[in-house]
């Protein structure tokens, strides 16, 4: 049972990895810059959407106070909180644990975002 089970997962993977191929997002030279959202075939328009929101907070919430922050050697836990508030901390914690067991590309949009 197990095998088949897993042989059930890859199968389904596979799949979705095939439907992203085709999933009318350009193709990486036709695009000015790869920070574009929407660009890459590994993300969906749930993860773009994510991205928007990650964006927008570190636009609006980090950088005006980066410096700053970067003087002292470290943030306010009130940015930890309103991180926390929309959802941008541990988004693969599984629901059982009060996360919203999301897959990893929601790390790594973060992740990415961050690195901005």
């Amino acid at each position: 049972a197990t095998r088949t089970a897993h042989v059930a997962v890859r199968s389904h993977n596979a799949a979705r990895t095939v439907a992203r191929a085709y999933s009318g997002r350009p193709e990486p030279c036709q695009v000015e810059n790869m920070t574009q959202i929407g660009t890459r075939r590994v993300f969906t328009e749930e993860h773009d959407l994510f991205r928007e929101t990650v964006r927008r907070f570190y636009e609006e919430e980090v950088m005006p106070h980066h410096d700053k922050w970067e003087e002292q050697g470290h943030c306010p836990k009130e940015l930890w909180r309103k991180a926390g508030d929309n959802g941008l901390l541990c988004p693969t914690m599984p629901e059982e644990y009060g996360g919203p067991g999301c897959d990893i590309l929601y790390s790594a949009v973060t992740w990415e975002e961050q690195s901005y």
